[in-house]
């Protein structure tokens, strides 16, 4: 025959015979297996026989039913197998043999990261049959403090020091946050009741790193009911009575944990402190992350903070190598634009010289000829300057002065005429100086031509050395 096996938080284990189709379990003498523990329901919940089967069902009990740490909904039928874990109230059961449990033991669990969305929605439903007032009134303010901050340090000492005000059971107590880098636990705040203050207080490290682990809240309400060989050793030094370690999830993600521990009494915690916590631990899970987001919102604005500064800067120094570009290009564009009017008037100015040029090339030209026909005529022809000195002549000059090609060169022009003549000649070069030429009769002072009157002209001839004069003299002059 199948049997149960019960513990009760006591050293007395006592076992039943599951004889019956249903089997009743509850506080009332009507039930089947009675157990007198006020955490009990007087119909509690029931077990039912199919065959070879087994089932557990809640019978809307007050404080719920439990199988294996997870509690069941009401009237809802469970599969159980042998060497499962039956939790009514505050009163554990183990179904098909007795409690045989290796590593910690633990009286009740809530799992928390499977399914998470429906866990919290079995767990408020639980934290709806909280009556107690001032417990009540905990949990509405600590979610309406614990929203309004965004420092994490803040947040865990608000919901330590709630956490303390509404469960008196509590000793020592701490918020432990996961280390994002390493991934393991690391305290923020801690204190103990002798100590008001914040202070250091010392936790079961196996407690904490298993429900980290597992993402379940868990109470052990008697640590005397399991043998020393089923505890850690941090549990046995500490001389623990009862703990309770619940996670800090929101959106499946486990933050950290919140760990209390009584070292003063047995049964210091119970299933009910265990759903008081976990409903504590939801509003302070959503504000812990609330406040990693506003922190790294935080990073994320000052990187964005410098980028932009740097970004100004980089903006500002283009702009001012922009501008300098600019205004030397423009600087550049008004001396092409100089340059280009210095060359449109240096081309005018060479269009204007090269007339110039083409003119006095004609002029020279009709100047080279006459003086030519001059020289190459008949007639007898000098060139002087302007004061009359003989710069040049042809050979009828030298012919008609008798004078040698060296001493006529240089001469003045006067001195080869007689003196009537050379008192005329005067007077023309002074008027051709003023700009007026005459024709006049000139005689030579000496030579083959010497006596003879003859028909003059000064006119003016222009040469690369100067303005020159031509005296041009023609046959002699035949006197009546």
């Amino acid at each position: 025959m199948v049997k149960i096996y019960l513990l009760n938080g006591s050293s007395e284990k006592r076992s039943f015979l599951l004889e019956k189709e249903v089997t009743v379990v509850g506080r009332g003498s009507s039930s089947d297996i009675v157990i007198d523990d006020p955490s009990v329901s007087r119909r509690h919940a029931k077990i039912i026989k199919k065959g070879d089967r087994f089932y557990a069902e809640d019978l809307g009990s007050q404080n719920g039913t439990w199988i294996n740490g997870h509690p069941i909904n009401p009237n809802f039928q469970i599969e159980i197998k042998e060497g499962d874990s039956i939790g009514v109230g505050n009163v554990s059961m183990s179904f098909g043999k007795p409690f045989s449990e290796e590593g910690m033991v633990t009286q009740f669990s809530i799992s928390l990261s499977d399914r998470a969305e429906e866990s919290w929605k079995d767990l408020l439903s639980r934290a709806e049959q909280i009556t107690d007032r001032d417990k009540l009134e905990t949990i509405y303010d600590l979610s309406t403090v614990l929203l309004q901050s965004f420092d994490i340090t803040e947040i865990c000492q608000d919901m330590l020091d709630s956490v303390f005000s509404c469960l008196p059971g509590i000793d020592s107590g701490a918020v432990l946050l996961v280390d994002p880098e390493s991934g393991e636990p690391k305290e923020i705040i801690a204190r103990t009741r002798s100590h008001e203050e914040a202070g250091e207080a010392k936790y079961s490290h196996s407690i904490v790193k298993r429900v980290i682990e597992e993402g379940k809240a868990i109470v052990m309400a008697d640590v005397r009911a399991e043998g020393e060989e089923d505890l850690s050793n941090s549990i046995v030094m500490m001389r623990l009575k009862s703990l309770m370690c619940v996670p800090l999830i929101s959106k499946s993600e486990i933050h950290g944990v919140i760990y209390v521990h009584s070292v003063r009494a047995p049964k210091g915690f119970s299933k009910d402190d265990l759903f008081m916590l976990t409903a504590l631990s939801i509003p302070a899970a959503l504000a812990i992350e609330n406040a990693k987001l506003f922190a790294e919102r935080g990073l994320v604005e000052e990187a964005l903070e410098k980028e932009r500064i740097a970004l100004e800067k980089r903006i500002e120094k283009r702009t001012n190598e922009l501008a300098n570009a600019n205004r030397l290009l423009k600087q550049e564009i008004e001396e092409h634009r100089a340059a280009q009017e210095n060359l449109k008037k240096m081309h005018e100015q060479l269009k204007e010289a090269n007339k110039n040029l083409e003119l006095a090339y004609a002029r020279m030209r009709d100047s080279k000829d006459r003086l030519r026909s001059h020289v190459e005529g008949e007639g007898i022809v000098f060139l002087t300057d302007e004061n009359g000195q003989v710069l040049g002549f042809n050979d009828k000059a030298l012919e008609a002065t008798g004078l040698s090609r060296f001493k006529l060169l240089g001469l003045y022009i006067g001195e080869i005429f007689d003196e009537e003549s050379r008192a005329k000649l005067e007077a023309d070069l002074r008027d051709a100086a003023a700009g007026l030429f005459h024709q006049t009769q000139l005689r030579f002072a000496s030579g083959e031509s010497s006596g003879d009157l003859y028909q003059a002209k000064l006119s003016p001839i222009n040469l690369q050395a100067g303005k020159n004069l031509l005296l041009s003299l023609q046959k002699p002059f035949m006197e009546a």
